[in-house]
């Protein structure tokens, strides 16, 4: 399974399973997907248990959570052809980068590799933007 949201510096959503296990936002999701069984897969989730046949619906609707349910815990201003912010997202307690114009990356252990990762990779953006302030 393809992990949109990964690269070569990220951890992928699976090895945050156990700590999303915890979060009621997740625990409430998967109790209105899953019905009865509910209970024993957010119990192979904390156990780091394989999830068999349901793997993929659990990755997909843990996904969609952290596209959606996700909040700004910081941004960095950028320019491109026009004005942008490089917002870092918080899920639980994992982090990622999204931008306009580019693909979401994360999903990051820290704050600090997240935006390590953002200043990294859009220092171009990022520099245009303290040049247009500067003048």
């Amino acid at each position: 399974m393809h992990d949109p949201l990964l690269c070569s510096f990220t951890k992928p959503i699976q090895d945050f399973y156990k700590v999303f296990s915890e979060l009621q936002i997740v625990q409430t999701a998967i109790r209105e997907e899953f019905g009865d069984s509910a209970d024993l897969i957010i119990e192979a989730l904390r156990a780091g248990h394989p999830l068999g046949d349901r793997e993929d619906e659990v990755y997909y609707l843990i996904y969609d959570l952290i596209k959606s349910e996700s909040g700004e815990a910081d941004k960095i201003a950028a320019m491109g052809e026009f004005e942008f912010d490089i917002r870092i997202n918080e899920f639980g307690s994992s982090y990622w980068v999204s931008a306009i114009e580019f693909d979401d990356v994360g999903l990051f252990t820290s704050i600090k590799d997240a935006k390590r990762f953002a200043c990294e990779n859009y220092s171009s953006f990022i520099e245009a933007m303290n040049e247009s302030v500067e003048e």
